[in-house]
């Protein structure tokens, strides 16, 4: 044994050793690196716009029948309708019959519901709010399911 402080030749090599080894290619590989990085955080991205958008949208999908709104809003006159969700804000449903239709969730902010027939319909959640109510009453906030009527005094 000449040279006891000889290096072991070793069965794999650092990846820092190859890289300081080769003139400029720290730079190249430093910057294939970057670019591998920045491209997939792009991917990720747009799976994640993609992801939220399609959950972001799913509340704004209309849960009612088209056909049964049309017919709401031209007629004013929808019996046993399937409305839930339906958006009724700012709109004249003056002598409206809704009886017995489902209006859980609808909107009705604003809205003349001045003589409107609700009978038998479910009005759970419903928003009433700033709504000139059946007897000519407005309803105040917080107005879910039932108009709360502003006090006169």
């Amino acid at each position: 044994m000449k040279n006891k402080e000889a290096k072991q030749p070793t069965a794999y090599f650092q990846q820092s050793d190859i890289i300081s080894r080769h003139d400029g290619t720290e730079q190249l590989i430093s910057n294939f690196r970057r670019a591998i990085v920045f491209n997939l955080s792009k991917v990720v991205l747009c799976l994640s716009l993609m992801i939220f958008q399609f959950l972001g949208s799913t509340p704004q999908l209309q849960a009612y029948d088209k056909k049964q709104y049309a017919r709401a809003l031209r007629f004013k006159k929808c019996i046993k309708c399937d409305l839930y969700k339906a958006n009724f804000s700012g709109i004249d449903l003056s002598n409206a019959d809704f009886t017995g239709s489902n209006l859980i969730l609808a909107s009705f902010q604003k809205a003349t519901l001045y003589q409107v027939n609700f009978k038998e319909a479910n009005l759970s959640g419903a928003n009433f709010e700033g709504a000139l109510w059946i007897n000519g009453k407005i309803c105040q906030e917080n107005s879910y399911g039932k108009c709360k009527f502003i006090e006169s005094k």
